[in-house]
């Protein structure tokens, strides 16, 4: 049997440029934690966040008691289809599939961010595929006067002097549209 070299092969999970422009793109899918579903609706455990504190020499271990509860996931297809001329397919000065792979890769990461983060509307399973973040926290969400410009994290979220924020675990995800 002839030897086969495969030391430059990469996994498709890794080496796509589907999958990297997606991950460059989506702040959900790059920060997200990546779950494998069995089937359509899984149910999957929701840990709630570990504290870490500083002890001094001799000093007492206090005991976190983090929340850990469960949360369903509802799968949803992203999906869509093209027809690309045999002459756009036999030109040799641009790769059309993966032009237009990279096209909907962006385009899906801005509509899963959007659906994971940002809708208002219940979940329909359709255009609204799953309830959002923002439409979860409902009332709890602390709108800004306007755009975020370059100030600190935190200072725009300061709104009462009484409030105190803690920005070491928060993500702040910014809309790639840019004003101007």
């Amino acid at each position: 049997m002839a030897r086969v070299n495969a030391d430059s092969w990469v996994p498709e999970e890794y080496g796509s440029e589907v999958i990297q422009t997606v991950e460059q793109f989506s702040a959900v899918e790059a920060v997200g934690r990546h779950v494998n579903m069995s089937s359509n609706i899984f149910e999957a455990p929701r840990l709630g966040d570990v504290d870490v504190v500083v002890l001094p020499k001799g000093g007492t271990y206090p005991e976190d008691q983090p929340t850990l509860d469960n949360v369903e996931l509802k799968a949803a297809k992203f999906t869509n289809r093209i027809i690309v001329a045999e002459e756009d397919l036999d030109d040799a000065n641009v790769n059309v599939i993966v032009e237009f792979q990279k096209g909907w890769a962006t385009n899906y990461a801005r509509k899963f961010d959007n659906a994971c983060l940002g809708t208002t509307a219940a979940a329909n399973g359709v255009t609204v595929p799953f309830t959002s973040v923002y439409k979860e926290a409902g009332s709890a969400v602390i709108k800004t006067a306007g755009p975020f410009g370059r100030t600190p994290f935190g200072e725009p979220l300061a709104i009462r002097e009484s409030m105190r924020v803690n920005t070491a675990g928060s993500v702040l995800i910014r809309s790639s549209v840019r004003q101007r």
